[in-house]
């Protein structure tokens, strides 16, 4: 699998096309969580065709960061990943969450691991803080399911942005950011329900 180069939509949503087709995936159902909601997003726009009439986002990027904390994200890439990852995953993860820190930072260690290099990782923490679901147009059938103690997007914004799309808005309790990693079951029954 070849690496995303650009870090723009239009980048993101070419590159997980070009997987799709490679594969030989026939219109297969996405699921996004987090940033992975904008790339979802920006695939449905730009190749509604390729993939399923459903689309999942998971903890939706709702709205865009705050432009005073725009250009400090980045600055984040230059911190130890370890402590990054510990300091943010305490800080995204609910009542539920807080029970399985271990397991759950042992996850995000793994997944940290996986940057190809410093700069990649500041341009798509760029990408990630200028963007938000709301800026793209599809039409599809969607499905918005977020943690109610998420600290990142707020109860109401999601709601709004749901509105947009028509969209079926699910909310699971004492939950955060990280519901694939914190309620992993009772979320891939949400998603059941809904297939």
């Amino acid at each position: 699998m070849t690496h995303c180069k650009d870090f723009t939509a239009d980048a993101y949503a070419t590159w997980l096309a070009d997987y799709i087709l490679n594969n030989k995936i026939d219109h297969p159902i996405l699921i996004g969580h987090s940033m992975g909601s904008l790339t979802v997003a920006a695939t449905a726009e730009k190749y509604p065709n390729l993939i399923h009439q459903k689309v999942f986002f998971l903890s939706p990027i709702s709205e865009p960061t705050p432009k005073f904390l725009r250009p400090i994200i980045p600055l984040i890439a230059f911190v130890p990943n370890k402590l990054v990852c510990y300091i943010v995953t305490k800080y995204l993860i609910g009542t539920l969450g807080k029970k399985q820190l271990p397991r759950i930072l042992d996850l995000t260690y793994q997944c940290a691991k996986k940057f190809t290099s410093i700069s990649d990782e500041i341009k798509a923490a760029k990408f990630s803080v200028s963007h938000s679901i709301s800026d793209f147009n599809f039409n599809k059938e969607c499905y918005f399911i977020a943690g109610t103690e998420d600290k990142l997007n707020h109860q109401k914004q999601t709601r709004k942005t749901a509105e947009k799309y028509n969209a079926k808005v699910h909310f699971i309790k004492k939950s955060g950011h990280l519901i694939n990693y914190e309620v992993p079951d009772q979320l891939s029954e949400i998603i059941q329900s809904y297939l």
